[in-house]
């Protein structure tokens, strides 16, 4: 019979490196994508005529960064720079060791059992 501990444990790790996975996906996207404005674009500003918006200006700026483009990346958005070291962040956050400790309640109710019996 398998090791029922293994399947308990498996969900935690997916849902841990689910975030990372996401921003892994969202900047492998803003790196890949044409920021010259002559493709199809998903904004929903751009599809109602506006020449551009908040969202796509943070989007190329991301792009930029990404390809190293820092004053360019400056001028689509000033927080492009922020959000990219944001992300970054976040993408490497779940490999990094904690030093919290969480207390596992069933140990914890067995020391305390142990420690009314001894």
């Amino acid at each position: 019979m398998p090791n029922a501990k293994y399947y308990t444990q498996r969900p935690v790790a997916i849902y841990k490196y689910a975030e990372a996975l996401t921003w892994s996906i969202l900047l492998l996207v803003l790196f890949c994508i044409d920021t010259s404005g002559n493709t199809f674009s998903f904004c929903l500003f751009k599809l109602a005529g506006f020449r551009s918006c908040w969202g796509c200006g943070i989007g190329h700026s991301i792009h930029d960064v990404l390809h190293g483009e820092f004053r360019q990346s400056w001028q689509h958005h000033i927080m492009g720079i922020p959000a990219t070291l944001g992300i970054i962040y976040h993408i490497i956050k779940p490999f990094i060791p904690s030093k919290k400790h969480y207390h596992d309640f069933r140990t914890n109710a067995d020391d305390v059992t142990r420690s009314a019996a001894g």
